[in-house]
């Protein structure tokens, strides 16, 4: 499967992960990718960064469906990341997923820009 979905043009290879499934960029963060992409410096970028990155530009840019690398989930809110080995023997990873899971926070920026936890835990 991920030899068929491999191609040596940049701009239609597909991205996989470690597990081997294919990865895709939500339609509701292209805003925030065109944004950071268009604020990167291109020196010291290699040749195919500089036409993934100018690819991925034209791709927000032109409002494009594209299936491949576009993935529209009905709804206006990003996920919220969650660590895959979450147990109270990691304190700091432990506490950002109960907080991120229980609170009332769109990002773990949020959470971290707490001045207290008790103002945390009160919310």
């Amino acid at each position: 499967m991920i030899r068929t979905t491999l191609d040596i043009d940049i701009t239609k290879c597909k991205w996989i992960d470690c597990l081997g499934r294919v990865v895709r960029i939500r339609k509701n963060a292209l805003g925030e990718l065109c944004s950071h992409l268009s604020s990167m410096n291109e020196n010291g970028l290699k040749d195919h960064s500089k036409q993934l990155r100018t690819f991925l530009i034209d791709l927000c840019e032109s409002g494009s469906e594209n299936v491949d690398f576009i993935f529209d989930v009905r709804g206006k809110d990003l996920p919220i990341p969650v660590f895959s080995s979450v147990t109270p023997k990691k304190a700091v990873p432990f506490l950002l997923h109960m907080m991120l899971t229980l609170g009332n926070y769109e990002t773990e920026l949020d959470f971290r820009m707490q001045p207290t936890l008790i103002l945390i835990l009160s919310i």
